[in-house]
């Protein structure tokens, strides 16, 4: 009988994990087909690592990363690309860069950076402000 038990619990994580393994895979997928389903080029992309690979092997600077997806689509206004999981938009088109910067400034407040003045006081600067503080400083 307890080994019935048991077997039924090994079963039943088994699935589980299975389940859960499947689930991470294809959020893993979608994720990285997220320019794709919205229409905008992108270079190709590694799950986990994005565009990011070559930073983490030391191959690249994130500016050669940046300046090699900025010029693979010489034509395009606007290219996506991943780093790591995260979907990021690199805008070429200086009216699309005004238009964002000046018009709509109030709907992109932060910039993406983590920062904390507390521990380094140079990041207290407008270009790394972000919220209510970035806006009265705008």
């Amino acid at each position: 009988m307890i080994r019935k038990a048991i077997m039924m619990f090994g079963i039943a994580f088994l699935v589980f994990a299975i389940t859960v393994l499947a689930y991470a895979i294809n959020w893993v997928y979608n994720r990285s087909k997220y320019w794709e389903k919205k229409g905008i080029k992108c270079l190709p992309a590694l799950p986990i690592f994005g565009n990011c690979l070559p930073v983490v092997l030391e191959r690249k600077t994130v500016g050669e990363v940046i300046q090699d997806i900025y010029n693979a689509f010489p034509d395009e206004p606007v290219i996506g690309y991943y780093e790591f999981m995260t979907p990021r938009l690199l805008i070429r088109d200086n009216d699309l860069v005004q238009k964002v910067l000046v018009r709509d400034f109030g709907h992109f407040v932060d910039h993406g950076f983590e920062v904390d003045e507390k521990k380094n006081p140079l990041d207290d600067q407008l270009f790394m402000m972000t919220g209510n503080k970035w806006r009265a400083f705008r």
